[in-house]
């Protein structure tokens, strides 16, 4: 169990770098677009036709960018719940087996009792008989003494 936590940490972590890179990468991807929508508009030589293009090339890219990334944290996602589902089944399972063997146990110990308390009774029923009555030989007395 410590090291599905281990390993599930592990991997949040990484997925936390990888959205961090991505925002990062993002953020980078909107200033060149600001950078080249300024360069644009500052040539005011463009027409507008050609700048129209450059956008929607522009916003297309970013649109195909993050589509990407969202597919990418989808399926991370989907790997964490995977990994989620396993850890609880594992646990179930174990839990499971621990109820079982707790139960084999205990049958076994009251089988055990049960024993115990038959020896005990023998043990009482034979205490509580007369003695010889003094007849009989000296061996049958030795046997009932002991």
């Amino acid at each position: 169990l410590d090291e599905a936590k281990k390993s599930k940490d592990a991997f949040a972590t990484g997925m936390r770098t990888d959205i961090e890179n991505e925002l990062t990468s993002l953020h980078q991807h909107e200033a060149d677009a600001k950078s080249d929508f300024e360069e644009l508009k500052a040539a005011q030589k463009l027409q507008v036709g050609q700048l129209q293009k450059v956008l929607n090339k522009t916003v297309s890219d970013m649109h195909a960018s993050i589509q990407d990334s969202l597919h990418r944290e989808s399926e991370k996602a989907k790997a964490i719940q995977d990994e989620v589902a396993a850890w609880q089944k594992a646990k179930a399972d174990w839990s499971a087996n621990f109820k079982a063997s707790s139960d084999a146990a205990q049958a076994q110990l009251d089988k055990a009792q049960d024993a115990l308390n038959d020896e005990q009774t023998q043990l009482t029923t034979i205490n509580n008989q007369d003695p010889p009555s003094g007849k009989g030989s000296d061996d049958d007395k030795k046997k009932y003494e002991a």
